[in-house]
């Protein structure tokens, strides 16, 4: 199995040119998008996930996810062939360093010793990919630093899924990091330009920084949607799937039920906003020529009512919706494209 796709920090044009089954197994729903070998989309799938979990860090866990897994693939008829799949941000660790100049021979020998200052996982527990993002050319060496992104996920938690997914008779053949295949979807022509990628699930937020479509820094936050859910469910006294639907009816636009449920929203609306402000004052500080000037946004809870407005207006930066079905052809759903990022990122891998 690949463990993740070739030149993964800068996007590249979608070539979808095989029969791919990808999956994008979040700890609240299951998103997954089938494509024939033309690379058509036949088949578009959101399935709850009971468990609360995304990744078996447990061995007990495996069976039942691999039981979700299972059932879910008879329900739907989907596929079991080419499964692509993600690791969820929270479970890794990605950086991008600066380095002198060093041939790929130089590189290869040197990088797990560079992993060790970057990477919080022990040696034996490490598994690492990298990729160069920039190598100056040889002549400025002495002058220009290479750039090199590293990714480092838990042995054990790469293994416990794996095994959930065989389990599940799935043979995964292709397993990339939420953000790398979210990126495919982003595309800007100005080099000088930096921008943030606002990935708003259910169980936390994820902000890719970019500059020149290169990734900068990955930083993961606790901060969910289903924090929302649960205090409409506290302060109404309802169930979650009924505060999940008022939720996504009503959101943070105070036009609608007299403002009382964005009202309940305000304290998580803040943390939100001051998460997302802190990782934008940490990135601008260190680039005060190219400071991030838009906000992309995807994920299920962007779709909320008055999140885009709340985010614009109070950080000062254009925020829009990413278009994730971009260049996809075929059974493209009607809705909730936002919560499909990562599996129609998946299936845009360049093979």
């Amino acid at each position: 199995m690949s463990l993740f796709a070739k030149k993964p920090a800068v996007a590249p044009a979608p070539n979808v040119n095989k029969e791919t089954t990808a999956i994008d197994l979040g700890s609240a729903y299951v998103k997954i998008a089938v494509t024939d070998k033309n690379g058509q989309i036949t088949q578009t799938v959101v399935a709850a996930n009971p468990l609360g979990f995304a990744v078996p860090t447990k061995n007990t866990q495996i069976e039942p996810l691999a039981n979700l897994l299972k059932n879910i693939f008879l329900e739907y008829k989907l596929p079991r062939r080419n499964v692509a799949l993600a690791m969820s941000e929270k479970f890794v660790s990605t950086e991008v360093i600066e380095i002198p100049y060093l041939t790929d021979s130089e590189l290869a020998s040197s990088i797990n010793w560079q992993a060790q200052q970057y990477i919080p996982i022990p040696q034996e527990e490490l598994v690492l990919n990298y990729q160069v993002l920039f190598r100056p050319d040889k002549k400025d060496a002495g002058s220009q630093n290479m750039r090199v992104l590293l990714v480092g996920i838990n042995r054990t938690n790469v293994n416990n899924l794996i095994a959930a997914y065989k389990q599940a008779g799935l043979e995964p053949t292709v397993m990339e990091t939420e953000s790398l295949a979210t990126l495919r979807h982003y595309q800007n022509d100005d080099p000088n330009s930096s921008a943030m990628i606002v990935n708003f699930g259910a169980s936390g937020m994820d902000l890719t920084l970019l500059h020149d479509n290169e990734i900068a820094y990955v930083i993961s936050h606790q901060t969910g949607s289903d924090m929302i859910t649960k205090a409409l469910m506290s302060t109404f006294n309802l169930t979650h799937d009924k505060a999940d639907e008022y939720k996504m009816a009503y959101g943070i636009d105070s036009s609608f039920a007299q403002g009382r449920i964005a009202q309940a929203i305000v304290p998580i609306a803040q943390t939100i906003l001051t998460d997302i402000k802190n990782t934008l004052t940490f990135y601008n500080n260190k680039n005060v020529a190219n400071p991030v000037k838009s906000l992309i946004l995807t994920g299920g809870g962007v779709q909320m009512p008055g999140f885009k407005e709340l985010l614009s207006v109070n950080l000062n930066t254009p925020a829009v919706i990413l278009d994730t079905f971009a260049n996809l052809n075929g059974q493209i759903p009607e809705n909730n494209h936002a919560m499909f990022p990562v599996a129609t990122g998946l299936i845009k891998r360049k093979q």
